[in-house]
């Protein structure tokens, strides 16, 4: 899990830089690639956090397929120019938010009263 958030946080930061200094590629690709970035780096981060925690793989899973099918599909379609999976995307981004939604049930912090 630590090495998978590792790699996703690293990827969003070429993408990142890609989205600054491509000059091939329109405005709306560049939001698109902005976009795709800004969540892999959430991605990244929660998914080092929960490996941080001891984690839970159900919601590393959701994490992890849910930043490949919105990130990595917006990377594809903007680099390919293929449009075929571009329907996906949103199913992408539905999972990352059921991880977060299974973060909060499985994972709370304990309180002392």
């Amino acid at each position: 899990m630590w090495i998978s958030g590792c790699l996703v946080a690293l990827g969003s930061l070429i993408l990142h830089t890609i989205a600054a200094h491509a000059k091939s590629i329109t405005e709306e690709d560049r939001n698109s690639l902005k976009s795709a970035a800004n969540l892999a780096t959430t991605s990244g981060v929660s998914m080092c956090l929960l490996a941080l925690s001891g984690g839970h793989f159900l919601i590393f899973l959701t994490q992890f397929l849910g930043v490949t099918l919105f990130s990595g599909l917006i990377c594809y379609r903007i680099y390919t120019g293929d449009e075929t999976f571009k329907r996906l995307v949103p199913y992408g981004g539905m999972l990352m938010m059921l991880s977060w939604v299974l973060m909060a049930i499985l994972i709370s912090p304990k309180i002392d009263a």
